[in-house]
């Protein structure tokens, strides 16, 4: 299943949010300050701040407002797919140009036209997520690069006209656990993961392999629980996947494109 990892790792993410954080689709994760050792994942740095948000394109199209870089500040990063691939950058290097801007997300098969003044990204998977680096310019503080961070916005395109408040929310002092799980619940994950996400042609001999454990796109998950106590396998075998510190995957095993996990 090393394939999957890099799924089930930013599913991770999502779902400690959910569970240890109150987010919502659309909130927005702004951290005060650099991380601590309370955000459990396996390549965060203590020397910038943090922001990530998560959306579900099932609900509609997204858009994120993006502020323009300059005097007070900077964003560095990247809005990924489900499977951890890269779909958009922002800031200086990203399709803004540090100009800002505001970008909008499609989801998978999005037939209907796109207005005007968007920086428009087809998204080929349901869920994306986004992790941005908040910048400091020269002589500014993690405070200010707090601040200007809060100037971003993520909403559904229907809300266009009238945007709910955007909700921030400050993990730094609280246990953000996003590490995979290396027993049956990995699988857990990636069957709902399966279940979410569109499959596509080059999917179809992995969705086959998937079924014979039970992971079908539309049916419940519900394993003999038995081979996982007799075993301990699925306890330490996953283990494996990023003991070097590097995940590669091939998209959906049978892309032909292959993924590293950013550092």
């Amino acid at each position: 299943m090393l394939w999957a990892m890099p799924a089930v790792s930013i599913y991770g993410f999502r779902r400690a949010a959910f569970e240890a954080l109150g987010y919502r689709d659309c909130d927005i994760l702004a951290y005060t300050g650099t991380a601590t050792p309370l955000l459990e994942g396996l390549t965060a740095n203590s020397s910038t701040p943090y922001i990530g948000a998560y959306c579900d394109l099932r609900a509609g199209p997204a858009v994120l407002e993006v502020p323009p870089a300059g005097a007070d500040g900077s964003l560095y990063g990247q809005v990924v797919d489900a499977w951890q691939f890269s779909i958009a950058d922002v800031g200086p290097s990203g399709m803004d140009e540090g100009k800002g801007g505001r970008y909008l997300f499609t989801p998978p098969g999005y037939d209907q036209s796109v207005p005007d003044g968007y920086l428009h990204v087809a998204s080929p998977n349901n869920r994306i997520s986004f992790a941005f680096r908040s910048v400091r310019a020269p002589g500014k503080t993690a405070k200010d690069a707090y601040q200007y961070a809060r100037q971003l916005r993520m909403y559904l395109l229907g809300d266009t006209k009238s945007p709910p408040e955007q909700k921030f929310i400050d993990p730094s002092n609280s246990r953000y656990p996003t590490l995979p799980f290396f027993d049956e619940r990995y699988f857990r994950d990636l069957a709902e993961i399966v279940d979410a996400e569109p499959v596509r042609e080059q999917d179809k001999v992995m969705m086959g392999m998937l079924a014979t454990l039970g992971i079908r796109k539309g049916m419940k998950f519900d394993p003999d629980p038995r081979p996982f106590v007799r075993s301990g396998k699925a306890q330490s075998t996953p283990g494996i996947f990023s003991s070097n510190g590097t995940i590669t995957s091939r998209r959906s095993c049978c892309s032909g494109r292959t993924a590293t996990t950013p550092r």
